[in-house]
């Protein structure tokens, strides 16, 4: 298979840089009446420096990339060639076939085989190349990609595009082992060119030659928006080359640049791809004209330092997903954990759907009881709560149909069965928690004015009823809040603006405090659900952070030490994504199973589910992972 097969070279003279480009290599046609404007452009490109060349002839190609200590270049005439040495006449045949599109990292790489018109990944062991299964044959002409190695959670993800307006992101490799599957779909811009994935920002960058260059945010998780990076306007710009947070793009005419900045001309008919790579005191590049079929070397006296990393929050794989939503739309939103009293392994999640009604979930994340309530919206449990001498566990809900709180029963077996729907006072009520002083239950319902009522649950049997206490109110929207039992604080997250802290007892002061704030770093608004974890030496406040798709854990009591944050990212071997936007969490520091679990677990709204795309789901990990994270 490493046959060696000679090419020709066509070696130019080596020489210094120089500042002008020589006469007939870039020519610009002068028109009468010209612009001083037009003749500055034009003096601006004579400038870019034009190194001496090597040149790869006959090749019919498409993409090179750094591989190995030199270069590994696509061929539709012979496959993948492995050059180590520009200078020299030879290329060794790496893996035989008919190759066009090429990315490359570590023992990953990824080519395009045009005989068969499907993506073909290739693990590398020892420099030997070992194709696995191509993926589906898609549904779209595809005319770039590039691979994804993220850092936050270890896994390699692959972009794929055309010229017609779609993406699409795919999970590939855990390192080790290939298991693609399809992790999204995007929308981009019709004419788009190529692509380049930026590690520091994790972003993804695609050309188009009307506007310029957008970018993407390229975290699995992350919302399905864009930005003009780079505005180009009837630019002809054709490629793209991200290196150490730096990212270079290329014209047709073979002119590299760093943003507005001039790296190099490597002149072509009509240049398509370049790529990079950095060696202590030059920038290596390697251009293909698809004019001439040939591959372009050189070098320039360049340094581009490395960027640290922008974004580096610790990624948590989740271990369970529960079943989707039955409508499309943002449908979940608060988690509920129900631990089974004598079976940890049968303890129970509940979901607020919110178009209309409960779900109830096993630790497998299977849908098992459903409840046609209406559109609940957040949803809280106390178990073991004395009623007329009987322990009850009782879970409760905030229903936007009519302004009410919706109360359940909970019995041993797990079976949820609806008790009653009760009037408030609320003129638009959206989230609710639940108190118990070990004598009373407490519902702390709210609205989006920023007024949270206390309300206390009566019991007639098991018919309840509800007083109105008193009245809280912050400034602003709220929604999730939560009652340390054991301690009487009650915190309620401001949605924009952070976390206040309360006094939950019922004859205590209506005056809170403003504890935790939105930063837009640490704190992103929305601040979504609060939930509190009962530790054995301490109790932690975790907060659902929307803005960054994260979850920030304080210490429950003041100052309200920040302890870490984190987010749920792509589980490779189960196949499941992360979570992202979240509305609603619940913690228990109870066992809900054997091993892993037997600290207890968070579960989580998942805003945007992927992998693929689909309707809303709610995940869940074993808190033992957090506490991991927490001990670094």
């Amino acid at each position: 298979m490493n046959n060696n097969n000679h090419k020709t070279m066509k070696n130019f003279a080596k020489s210094s840089l120089v500042a002008t480009v020589v006469t007939g290599l870039l020519t610009l046609t002068a028109c009468q009446g010209e612009s001083s404007t037009q003749s500055q452009a034009e003096q601006s490109v004579a400038a870019i420096p034009t190194p001496a060349y090597s040149e790869l002839l006959s090749v019919k190609g498409g993409q090179a990339q750094p591989f190995n200590n030199g270069w590994l270049v696509s061929s539709e005439k012979q496959g993948l060639l492995w050059m180590n040495d520009t200078d020299s006449a030879q290329a060794k045949l790496w893996l035989q076939g008919d190759f066009t599109l090429l990315a490359t990292d570590k023992n990953l790489v990824v080519t395009y085989d045009r005989r068969s018109d499907r993506v073909q990944p290739i693990l590398v062991k020892q420099n030997e190349a070992f194709p696995v299964s191509q993926l589906p044959k898609r549904d779209f002409e595809i005319n770039w990609l590039c691979l994804q190695p993220r850092a936050a959670d270890k896994l390699t993800y692959l972009w794929l595009g055309g010229e017609h307006g779609k993406a699409e992101q795919w999970l590939l490799s855990n390192g080790s082992e290939l298991k693609p599957k399809l992790v999204r779909q995007l929308s981009v811009p019709v004419g788009s060119l190529d692509c380049a994935y930026q590690a520091e920002t994790d972003s993804l960058f695609v050309t188009e030659q009307n506007a310029g260059i957008w970018q993407y945010p390229a975290q699995p998780q992350a919302a399905t928006e864009t930005k003009l990076f780079l505005s180009k306007p009837d630019n002809d710009i054709t490629s793209l080359f991200s290196i150490n947070g730096q990212l270079l793009y290329q014209t047709e005419k073979g002119e590299i640049y760093d943003g507005n900045s001039p790296i190099a001309l490597i002149k072509g008919e009509e240049v398509e791809r370049f790529s990079a790579k950095q060696t202590p005191d030059q920038l290596e590049l390697v251009s293909f004209d698809d004019e001439t079929d040939s591959y372009r070397f050189a070098s320039v006296k360049s340094s581009i330092t490395a960027d640290k990393p922008t974004d580096t929050l610790p990624e948590i794989p989740a271990w369970v997903e529960s079943d989707t939503s039955d409508r499309s739309g943002d449908t979940m939103d608060d988690p509920a954990i129900w631990v089974h009293p004598t079976e940890p392994e049968k303890s129970l999640v509940l979901g607020a759907q919110k178009r209309w009604g409960l779900m109830v979930f096993d630790m497998q994340g299977n849908e098992v009881q459903s409840i046609a309530t209406g559109r609940i919206n957040n949803i809280d449990i106390r178990q073991s709560v004395n009623i007329n001498g009987k322990n009850h566990d009782i879970a409760a809900a905030s229903l936007r149909d009519g302004d009410k709180l919706a109360v359940y029963d909970i019995v041993a077996d797990g079976k949820v069965s609806q008790l009653a729907v009760l009037d408030t006072e609320h003129s638009d009520i959206y989230g609710m928690c639940l108190y118990y002083d070990n004598k009373d239950l407490y519902a702390f319902t709210n609205e989006k004015s920023g007024k949270t009522i206390q309300y206390k649950i009566e019991w007639q049997g098991l018919k309840p009823s509800i007083n109105k206490v008193r009245t809280l109110s912050v400034p602003t929207q709220v929604e999730g809040c939560v009652a340390n039992d054991a301690t009487g604080d009650l915190y309620i997250g401001e949605e924009d603006v952070g976390v206040w802290h309360f006094n939950a007892g019922a004859n205590t002061s209506n005056k809170g405090k403003l504890i935790l704030k939105v930063d837009g770093d640490q704190l992103a608004d929305d601040v979504e659900g609060l939930a509190l974890y009962h530790g054995k030496d301490t109790t932690y406040l975790v907060v659902s952070s929307q803005g960054n798709d994260s979850y920030v854990i304080y210490d429950a009591k003041a100052p309200y030490q920040y302890k870490g944050r984190f987010r749920i990212g792509t589980n490779f071997g189960k196949g499941i994504d992360g979570s992202s936007e979240t509305d609603g969490l619940a913690v228990t520091s109870k066992a809900v199973g054997t091993g892993a679990w037997q600290q207890g677990m968070i579960a989580v709204q998942d805003g945007r589910n992927r992998l693929p795309d689909g309707n809303q789901v709610f995940k869940w990990v074993p808190w033992s992972e957090i506490e991991r994270l927490l001990k670094k």
